[in-house]
């Protein structure tokens, strides 16, 4: 059996969001997060070092309407 997944929508709090992205993904679950862009390229750079053990894709530019 396959585990859910989870889509995580980060404004704020990014260092608990990178916490809760790492539990959830030892536990199995594919983790999508998508950092708003109102964030910065600041909070971005952190996210990434926080989750630099985790495998994830970046894809920049996302929700540019």
């Amino acid at each position: 059996m396959s585990a859910p997944g989870f889509v995580m929508l980060c404004h704020t709090a990014l260092d608990r969001a990178a916490d809760v992205a790492r539990h959830l993904a030892r536990q199995g679950a594919p983790v999508v997060i998508h950092l708003d862009l109102r964030a910065g390229e600041g909070a971005l750079a952190d996210m990434k070092a926080a989750l630099a053990a985790a495998v994830f894709r970046l894809v920049k530019g996302f929700g540019r309407f």
